[in-house]
């Protein structure tokens, strides 16, 4: 089954791009990330990092 709408329901690299380059700029390269959220809900698996 194809969907005419697939290309408008998925975010595009410009989106995400911006998230990348701030995470990459605010945080230590040496220092572990860490979950803030983990866990399942409705069977769907969740997970949150934060950087230090």
């Amino acid at each position: 089954m194809r969907s005419p709408a697939a290309a408008c329901a998925h975010p595009s690299v410009e989106h995400l791009t911006p998230l990348c380059v701030t995470l990459g700029a605010a945080t230590d390269p040496t220092a572990p990330p860490t979950a803030a959220i983990d866990g399942y809900t409705l069977g769907l698996a969740r997970r949150s990092l934060q950087a230090a």
